[in-house]
């Protein structure tokens, strides 16, 4: 196994300031083996959804053995690798030997770009790159997504005429909107976080009469801001704290969250807009809550592998598809089935969904630390009703006093006021 020179140290208390977010006791230095550092800014911020900032120490290598490459598009393929794309090209890279992947750019070394010809056109020197320049990330107005709840998209008629008023409250709470000026009767899918801050709208053409899906877009791309997508969280996370005390249901698409609502509305349902668009920053947010993961049906084995990698959550994955599903169609999801029943009366409701799931000793910890680190976000940002809400959540589930060794960790700040 290779021996590295540097590593993040992970002794207790060493926490400094970010250079980047400046966050108080949120950065974690690069150190050698005796401890020693090679500079102030190297280093991660554990703050990954709010600053991500991270910087390598120097490589031994010489500058020419990494080079930047610059792609016109690069995604998570699998747990193993990324897809890359450059014109008509596709290059699937081992995450082993990328480095720095931000926005469209990743860091490789040179004997991969030598063996792979269509990358050494698109390919800058290390020595030349210092860091992109990326525009400030653009959040959709809050304005605008109450202006398109009109209910007149296709995909809101269908579930209208389908369930009556019991859809309609369901698809206001999903702030499900309308986009006629890209195409009439699309419907959006707004993307809003816990903060009830508006960061995508994915946009899809459905047919009326059949659900069936057709074309799609997104709000940033027909702004003009395609280069400018804040980072993902997941579609319906707006209502995670609506009931602390339900579960969380994660599907692939928000058209299978909703009418997952409708049928099921004992769990809280979210979906993540795509089988591997599944990660471990959108999921960041449910540490402490119990989740239940519903894949397609052709994706119950990877998001299985999924589960495993998320350490710290209490992950279930469902098998009712496996199970209830036969054939060789494998493009339906627990929404499709979930149509084939009547949701007054679910004879074939699987009765182990209403057994308790054990809640492992990670729970309580980590839904300290998100509710720790909710609030001292709020608190530095001076969101005063925010944090009340925080703190009433914290009261409401009989956690009445800060722990301090969390507190000091997770929300500095908070722990200054609070002594």
């Amino acid at each position: 196994m290779r021996n590295f020179r540097y590593h993040l140290d992970n002794g207790k208390g060493r926490k400094y300031k970010c250079p980047s977010c400046g966050h108080d006791k949120r950065f974690t230095r690069y150190v050698d083996l005796e401890g020693a550092s090679p500079g102030d800014e190297y280093g991660r911020c554990d703050r990954e959804n709010n600053c991500g900032y991270i910087k390598y120490p120097p490589s031994e290598k010489k500058e020419a053995d990494i080079e930047l490459v610059i792609f016109d598009e690069i995604n998570d393929h699998n747990h193993k690798c990324y897809k890359a794309t450059i014109g008509e090209s596709r290059f699937y890279i081992p995450k082993s030997i990328a480095k720095d992947v931000v926005g469209n750019t990743a860091m490789l070394p040179s004997w991969f770009i030598n063996n792979n010809p269509g990358l050494t056109t698109h390919k800058m020197s290390k020595a030349q790159f210092t860091q992109p320049a990326f525009p400030d990330p653009y959040y959709i107005p809050y304005d605008d997504v109450t202006k398109s709840l009109t209910l007149k998209d296709n995909f809101s008629k269908y579930i209208i005429k389908e369930y009556g008023e019991n859809g309609r409250n369901v698809l206001l709470r999903y702030f499900v909107g309308i986009s006629n000026s890209w195409m009439p009767g699309a419907t959006i899918f707004f993307t809003i976080d816990n903060r009830n801050i508006v960061r995508r709208g994915s946009i899809i053409h459905y047919d009326i009469e059949t659900l069936k899906r057709g074309k799609a877009n997104s709000v940033h791309s027909i702004r003009g801001k395609s280069d400018q997508k804040p980072d993902e969280c997941l579609f319906g996370l707006h209502l995670l704290n609506e009931d602390p005390s339900k579960p969380i249901a994660i599907v692939e698409a928000p058209k299978t969250a909703i009418i997952g609502s409708i049928y099921l509305p004992s769990f809280t349902w979210m979906a993540c807009e795509g089988l591997r668009r599944l990660s471990i920053n959108k999921m960041q947010p449910l540490r402490g809550r119990k989740i239940v993961l519903f894949p397609d049906r052709k994706g119950y084995d990877l998001w299985t592998i999924k589960a495993t990698e998320f350490e710290g959550f209490n992950i279930k994955v469902s098998r009712i598809l496996e199970d209830n599903i036969s054939g060789p169609n494998n493009d339906c999801d627990i929404a499709d089935y979930l149509m084939l029943l009547n949701p007054k009366d679910l004879q074939k409701y699987p009765i182990e969904w209403d057994q308790p799931i054990d809640w492992n000793n990670y729970d309580l910890h980590w839904r300290w630390v998100n509710w720790l680190q909710n609030l001292e976000s709020f608190i530095i940002d001076r969101d005063l009703k925010a944090a009340k809400i925080i703190t009433d959540e914290m009261v409401t589930a009989g956690m009445n006093d800060l722990p301090d060794e969390l507190t000091k960790v997770h929300a500095p700040t908070t722990y200054k006021l609070s002594i």
